[in-house]
C-alpha cells in the first residue's frame, strides 16, 4: 500500500499541476483512506476472532477441568461408599459369627444340662427323704448342704396360668411378684435385690425337680 509521500512523488513524476494535481491527490488520498480503513477493519475482525477463539478455548478448558473434577469427586465418593460397605459387611459377618458362636454355646450347654430323662415325682420324693437337717449324704460318706424345696418364680403370667397364687410383694424396697403358701424351705432371689450386708457367705447346693444342681449364696431375711 502506497503512503501519502509516495502518492505526492507519483503526482510529481506524472507532471500534474494545478487543479489536475489537486484532483489526483484528493482521489488517491481517498483511496488510501479507504484501503487503510479496510485494513484496520480486517485487523480488528482478525483480532476479535482471535480473542473469541481464546475465550472459547478458555471456556472449553474450564469446562473440561470442571467435568474432570466432578468425575474425580464422584469416583472418590463411590470409593468411600464401597469401603464403608465393605467395612459394614465385615462387621455384619463378625456379628453373625458371634451370634452363631453364642447359639452353638447355648446348644452345647443345653445338651450338657439336659437330663437323659425326666425324673418322676417318686424320684424327687426319694431324694427329699435322703436330706436330713438340710444336709445330703453323698456316696463318699460326706454330707453337703442342699435345698430341695426352693421356690423360684421366673414367669409370673405363666405361673398364674397354672393356678398358683401369684401376688405382688416387696424385697429390699422393690416391688416383685411372689408365690404364696409354697411350703418351700427357701426362695431364690435375684442378687440385685439383696443388699451386700444381708449375704452370709454360706454356700448351699440347690437341686431342681429336673435333677439340675446349682449353688446359691444364703442371705438373711
Amino acid at each position: 500500500m502506497a503512503t501519502m509521500e509516495e502518492i505526492v512523488k507519483q503526482a510529481d513524476l506524472l507532471g500534474y499541476r494545478g487543479e489536475k494535481r489537486e484532483e489526483y491527490l484528493k482521489q488517491e488520498f481517498k483511496l488510501l483512506a479507504e484501503r487503510q480503513e479496510k485494513k484496520e477493519g480486517a485487523e480488528r475482525q482478525a483480532r476479535e476472532k482471535k480473542e473469541e477463539a481464546e475465550r472459547q478455548e478458555r471456556k472449553e478448558k474450564e469446562e473440561a477441568e470442571r467435568q474432570a473434577r466432578e468425575k474425580k469427586e464422584e469416583a472418590d465418593r463411590k470409593k468411600r461408599l464401597e469401603l464403608e460397605k465393605m467395612k459394614l459387611d465385615a462387621e455384619m459377618k463378625l456379628l453373625q459369627a458371634k451370634i452363631e458362636a453364642v447359639k452353638t454355646t447355648e446348644v452345647n450347654t443345653a445338651e450338657v444340662r439336659k437330663p437323659a430323662e425326666s425324673p418322676t415325682m417318686e424320684v424327687a420324693d426319694d431324694l427329699q427323704r435322703e436330706v436330713e437337717g438340710g444336709m445330703l449324704k453323698l456316696a463318699s460318706g460326706k454330707s453337703v448342704p442342699v435345698m430341695t424345696n426352693c421356690a423360684a418364680l421366673r414367669d409370673p403370667e405363666k405361673t398364674r396360668s397354672l393356678g398358683l397364687p401369684v401376688l405382688k410383694g416387696e424385697i429390699g424396697g422393690c416391688e416383685v411378684y411372689v408365690m404364696r403358701d409354697t411350703g418351700c424351705e427357701g426362695v431364690v432371689v435375684r442378687k440385685q435385690l439383696v443388699d451386700a450386708s444381708q449375704l452370709t457367705g454360706q454356700i448351699a447346693n440347690k437341686m431342681t425337680y429336673f435333677m439340675w444342681m446349682d449353688y446359691i449364696i444364703k442371705a438373711l431375711t
